[in-house]
């Protein structure tokens, strides 16, 4: 008895001094994690590295009584903290953890008869996992790992009330299934968390922890999660062998898109210049003859502009005054468009043409108003509902513009759009590689700006820049080498704590690349091959560096990167090898990419079906609230040229996304607007009414909401583009229960995009506001 009672303590004891360390240690850290700020100082807490289990206080969450026992969850998004470091599964029956939250393991294509028949039978072309068979076929099994598919235990004992789920303090973390695995403690070999809102520190520096997240370039373990954003699924979403279809939706629109934005009357207004001759239609009605100061003051009877009703191909025209050419654009908050700046008579205007069904509406236009030229220059919308309106060729500044036309110009000095520009070779030789940058409102209130190959984080409202990047190398990614990026998606808790924000930068060309192609610097072209490579940025971590993306399989230059309501992205248009300019590009690239950001390395780029219209400078594409892409124009040429390799496109094209394969329409949500709350408030709960084609009851973990602001899309970048994933509280009787974002620096005033997905398949979105 006295050797047992000896060996007894000797266990014991050790598991005490652990636990009191551990305890120790959180009083010493004081539990003070806080959202990363771009601007935070080198004491602040770093950005939590690890989406999945995002840092959350709660100072009002009394200690727990029961140390060996976990808390109940507060939030029911946030899940219970586990360790990502567990090991390999040794039975072979049992699948290997899934590296990737948003793409379960999938194993079998084959799949036995449908045994019945009022449901719909599994296409051949969807790939599902092995799954157990389902005991109760009308319930959803539990699944006890929101990471992996549902996995059934035989070890498990049934629920005595099947009628009724099993006690769970946490829906999204169900209960532990295995009873060799003790419920206070996922992991034996570490010590239980004394404060269950609080990650455990790492002991192993040289493995990430439940609070750190490997660098994207890392080689990709098969049995680790990705943390990078994952989603609120619990099933495997399915999978399709369908790459996609092209359709012509118009023959001819008369005028190529050079700059596009979707309205929220579902219309689109695209335009290009007044400047260089005919378009391709004459305005409307016949003998519509307006003068054009850029045309010597002369009567001109064609359309420059045109708004585009995506439901029926019509076409309106518009009249457009003050030559818009390569300018820039952004939504007010009632979903009036505000273009601004441009060259000639239109370097410093802003012209409006309002949200609403009037078929006469039409642009209305306030000339010289900005501070600076705005040629060339990038928009964001701030959380108040203006816009910053940056960079121009020659404007090393940016102004405050609020949504209206008069006011009076804030203009503040940039001095890094001049650090960024490359110098001209001459009188009216420019180069810059800095033009369209790119810029992105993050979740803190400051602007992350992109340009050239540099980075750089600043205040809007003083101009002060709160933080530098490390550079970029290996080419230049703004205009003309004209690279793509986006903001990814920014997932959300219950609570409005932004998960991950992380910014992606593909494509472009050498520094050298425009001026050994462009007719103004030599005469014989050098078509430069285009880039490939991508990278990777989180700008609020306090240690944020660039980090290596999976490389695209072909080079890109003036390429569409565009959000999916399922979200992935699309990437599309451009050319493989030069640069944006007359005649400077060639090698169209008609391939376009379907981009999955939280896949492991190596399966995050898909190419898709091919379009047959090349679609290179001065070509635009958006989402449409039908889960479709329109994409329109293409001209590579100084005026509307038609006989030639690259001629100016007219046609209007539309591509259906692998989502939208026939096969998986049966899981497709159809949103019942008169159900759903269309008016948000910031930080509210709202809800979204909607059922299944296949009639299935929507259950939480296969469903998925996304919000996506409408962007302005010109030179291969989409302005204000962002796309958001609010918290899911409850589904009851095919009602979702969500809570809309927090406040403007998330989700800048205005409309959105709203769409429900079921298992990645996404169905027709409503448009909702909040403000």
């Amino acid at each position: 008895m006295a050797h047992i009672i000896k060996t007894c303590l000797g266990l014991v004891i050790p598991i005490l001094f652990a636990c009191s360390l551990v305890v120790a240690r959180d009083i010493a850290d004081g539990g003070n994690d806080q959202p990363g700020k771009c601007n935070q100082k080198p004491d602040q807490p770093q950005d939590n590295s690890n989406p999945i289990q995002p840092n959350i206080t709660n100072s009002d969450q009394p200690d727990n009584p029961n140390p060996n026992q976990p808390q109940d969850n507060p939030n029911a998004i946030k899940p219970s903290i586990a360790n990502l470091d567990q090991p390999d599964v040794p039975q072979a029956d049992q699948p290997h953890d899934n590296p990737n939250p948003i793409q379960p393991n999938i194993t079998t294509p084959d799949q036995p008869d449908n045994p019945n028949p009022d449901q719909p039978q599994v296409n051949p072309n969807i790939t599902i996992p092995d799954q157990p068979d389902n005991p109760n076929p009308d319930k959803p099994q539990d699944n006890p790992n929101p990471i992996q598919p549902n996995i059934s235990n035989p070890d498990q004992p049934d629920n005595p009330n099947p009628g009724q789920p099993q006690d769970n303090p946490n829906p999204v973390q169900p209960d532990i299934p295995n009873p060799d695995q003790p419920p206070d403690n996922p992991n034996p070999d570490q010590p239980n968390n004394p404060n269950p809102d609080q990650p455990q520190d790492n002991p192993n520096p040289d493995q990430p922890g439940d609070n750190q997240k490997p660098g994207i370039d890392q080689p990709t373990d098969p049995n680790a999660a990705v943390a990078d954003g994952g989603s609120d699924y619990t099933a495997p979403p399915l999978e399709t062998g369908f790459l996609g279809e092209w359709v012509i939706d118009n023959p001819n629109a008369g005028v190529a898109a050079m700059q596009l934005q979707l309205m929220p009357n579902d219309k689109l207004v695209w335009y290009d210049t007044t400047s260089l001759g005919p378009s391709g239609i004459k305005m409307q009605p016949e003998g519509n003859c307006p003068i054009n100061p850029d045309a010597k003051n002369q009567p001109d009877c064609y359309a420059h502009a045109i708004a585009y009703d995506w439901r029926t191909s019509a076409v309106r025209t518009l009249t457009l005054q003050g030559d818009a050419w390569c300018s820039s654009g952004n939504l007010w908050p009632n979903g009036n468009l505000a273009a601004t700046g441009g060259t000639a008579t239109g370097d410093k205007a802003i012209r409006m043409i309002p949200n609403n069904d009037d078929p006469k509406a039409d642009f209305e236009t306030r000339l010289n108003v900005l501070a600076d030229v705005r040629w060339y220059a990038s928009n964001v919308v701030l959380p108040d509902g203006s816009a910053v309106v940056l960079g121009g060729r020659g404007s090393f500044s940016y102004e405050i513009v609020p949504p209206s036309l008069d006011f009076k110009p804030r203009r503040f000095d940039m001095p890094f759009l001049k650090e960024t520009t490359t110098p001209d070779l001459g009188p009216g030789r420019p180069v810059e590689n800095n033009l369209y940058p790119f810029q992105f409102l993050l979740p803190d209130g400051n602007i992350f700006l992109y340009a050239n190959n540099r980075a750089i984080c600043f205040e809007p409202q003083t101009g002060n820049v709160v933080r530098e990047y490390p550079e970029l190398a290996g080419g230049s990614r703004n205009y003309p080498p004209s690279g793509q990026s986006a903001l990814l998606p920014l997932k959300l808790t219950a609570d409005n704590k932004v998960i991950n924000t992380e910014v992606v930068i593909c494509g472009g060309n050498s520094p050298d690349a425009y001026k050994v192609v462009d007719a103004r610097h030599v005469t014989e072209k050098q078509f430069m091959p285009a880039l490939r490579d991508c990278h990777r940025i989180q700008p609020l971590n306090q240690d944020a560096t660039w980090t290596d993306e999976e490389q695209m399989p072909s080079g890109r230059v003036m390429g569409d990167l565009l959000d999916l309501p399922n979200a992935d992205l699309l990437m599309l248009n451009g050319a493989q090898s030069g640069t944006s300019g007359w005649e400077d590009a060639t090698d169209a690239n008609l391939t376009p990419l379907l981009y999955s950001p939280t896949k492991p390395m190596g399966n995050r780029f898909k190419p898709l079906n091919p379009t047959t219209i090349a679609r290179m400078y001065h070509s635009c594409s958006a989402l449409l609230p039908d889960t479709r892409i329109l994409v329109a124009g293409s001209n590579m040429h100084q005026f509307y040229t038609f006989d030639t390799q690259f001629p100016t496109e007219l046609r209007v094209e539309k591509f259906s996304p692998p989502y939208l394969d026939p096969a998986l329409d049966p899981n497709r949500p159809i949103i019942d607007a008169k159900g759903s709350d269309l008016v948000l408030q910031y930080g509210k709960p709202f809800k979204i009414a909607a059922t299944l084609q296949s009639n299935e009851t929507m259950v939480l973990g296969e469903i998925m909401v996304t919000m996506v602001y409408p962007p302005f899309t010109t030179h291969g970048f989409s302005q204000n583009q962002r796309l958001l994933i609010p918290a899911l509280t409850s589904i009851e009787n095919n009602v979702i229960n969500a809570v809309a974002p927090g406040g403007g620096t998330v989700a800048p005033p205005g409309y959105y995009m709203l769409f429900v997905n079921r298992l990645g398949v996404p169905g027709p979105s409503v448009w909702v506001h909040i403000e």
